[in-house]
């Protein structure tokens, strides 16, 4: 750790697996107390599509939309061990009040949801105060927690494996987030196409 730069899905399970440890509860319920509640979240949850053999194919086969999924629950069946990676399923309605939340110090309506300052550090480029390093897109080398952060202004954004993309720009103060059925490359190229137009709509407020 702080050391070298590494991204993939096993930390992530080893951190949800540490939560349910200390909290001794299951991560769907983490999930549902901490998010869904408060925030009113009607579609969002875990799953782990990986567990019909759907990555038999490599990582090829892990980073391409699960087309059997359809958006049917029923498709993947119960798990004991959601993919906290890869295994979120949500609705734009819902990542929008996620998004939301984000922007405004981790706040849900009147609920503090997460602690301002917990809500800074994982936007905060950790990987190159503590050692120097970057990440592996040369458009956000920066790192936080869960957050691939911009050296250049107050962007960060945390691109998915199969293409929906959110990011926050925390001067102009929008989110916004693309929703694919693809790959990873072509939600981060979306990006890069579409927030000039977002900024022309969302200019920087005057001093």
């Amino acid at each position: 750790p702080d050391t070298e730069f590494h991204y993939g899905g096993g930390q992530w399970q080893l951190a949800g697996g540490v939560a349910e440890v200390v909290s001794g509860k299951t991560w769907d319920a983490l999930i549902d107390e901490i998010y869904v509640k408060p925030c009113g979240l009607q579609s969002t949850g875990y799953n782990n599509h990986y567990s019909k053999g759907f990555a038999s194919g490599g990582v090829d086969g892990a980073l391409t939309y699960p087309d059997f999924f359809q958006g049917n629950l029923d498709n993947l069946g119960e798990t004991q061990n959601p993919s906290i990676e890869g295994g979120a399923y949500t609705t734009a309605r819902d990542y929008g009040k996620i998004l939301w939340m984000h922007l405004s110090g981790g706040r849900c309506g009147d609920t503090q949801v997460l602690s301002e300052a917990g809500v800074a550090r994982m936007q905060h480029d950790r990987i190159g105060e503590v050692y120097g390093g970057s990440s592996l897109d040369p458009t956000l080398p920066g790192y936080g927690f869960g957050w691939w952060v911009s050296r250049q202004d107050s962007v960060v954004a945390d691109p998915g494996a199969y293409g929906a993309t959110p990011w926050l720009d925390n001067d102009r103060g929008y989110a916004a987030m693309v929703i694919l059925e693809a790959k990873a490359e072509l939600g981060v190229n979306l990006r890069i196409q579409t927030k000039p137009i977002l900024d022309e709509l969302f200019p920087l407020p005057q001093d």
